[in-house]
């Protein structure tokens, strides 16, 4: 099976693990639970999940609920109605990897029953469909942090600086980084230089890319917990990842994952 070919197979299986996940977690089951049955859920299709052991990270998937920003360490916690829980995991199939993130709303059975929960993964939805919407060959990184910055002001989100997206294939995470916005804390000079930077950079046909904007109403300060991993924000303030894998096609994109 070709590059192409093995990349849309583990993103369908990625795309249903996260399914699944999201359905265990709607039946109360702990975050641990939903990790063990997702690591099954890959093994059963041929696919290796690729997050266990990256770097020593000990679960199959990130399982961020509330105020964790990135990089949730599955535990014995158990997701209640009205919690956002962000699943991020990927995969590989043939030594080809996916990577992508949905951020849910427990117990939501209609709309409206938590609408601050609902408003903020919606948010992060829409402004990973603004990056998106202008991704073709010669796109160039700051058009993509400047459509995300756009998209989120619109939308009276702030978007974390620290954490962006990537290029993907045999590895999960390869050069280069891809903004989301610019810090607006920088120095003008900082920032004149890093607009240089993005704009220097453009996608090509055939590149394989993952973008990952990370949104809350609030600050966005962080802090690490003590198992080295599970970012969150020191006031409690509630978090919404997005991420999609994309191929970059000859006259525009394609979803991946």
């Amino acid at each position: 099976m070709d590059k192409l070919d093995a990349m849309k197979y583990a993103g369908v299986v990625n795309n249903g693990a996260i399914s699944w996940g999201s359905h265990l977690a709607g039946l109360k089951f702990s975050l641990l639970e939903i990790d063990a049955m997702m690591n099954r859920y890959f093994i059963e299709r041929d696919c290796t999940p690729i997050f266990k052991g990256y770097r020593g990270f000990p679960g199959t998937a990130c399982l961020s609920p509330n105020d964790v920003v990135v990089h949730g360490v599955p535990s014995n916690y158990i997701p209640k109605d009205g919690d956002l829980l962000t699943i991020d995991v990927g995969c590989s199939y043939e030594g080809w990897c996916v990577d992508s993130a949905r951020t849910i709303v427990i117990g939501l059975t209609q709309p409206g029953l938590f609408p601050l929960q609902e408003r903020l993964a919606a948010a992060a939805e829409s402004v990973l469909e603004a990056e998106m919407s202008i991704l073709r060959p010669g796109t160039t990184l700051l058009e993509i942090a400047k459509a995300a910055e756009d998209r989120a002001a619109q939308l009276g989100v702030n978007i974390f600086p620290q954490f962006g997206g990537h290029n993907i294939g045999r590895a999960l995470h390869e050069e280069p980084f891809i903004p989301n916005c610019i810090d607006p804390a920088l120095s003008s000079i900082k920032r004149w230089q890093l607009e240089r930077e993005y704009a220097g950079y453009a996608l090509q046909a055939g590149q394989v890319i993952c973008l990952e904007p990370v949104v809350t109403f609030g600050k966005t300060d962080i802090m690490v917990d003590g198992d080295g991993w599970t970012v969150r924000t020191p006031a409690g303030s509630l978090v919404a990842p997005s991420e999609q894998c994309i191929l970059i096609t000859d006259n525009g994109h394609e979803i991946l994952s």
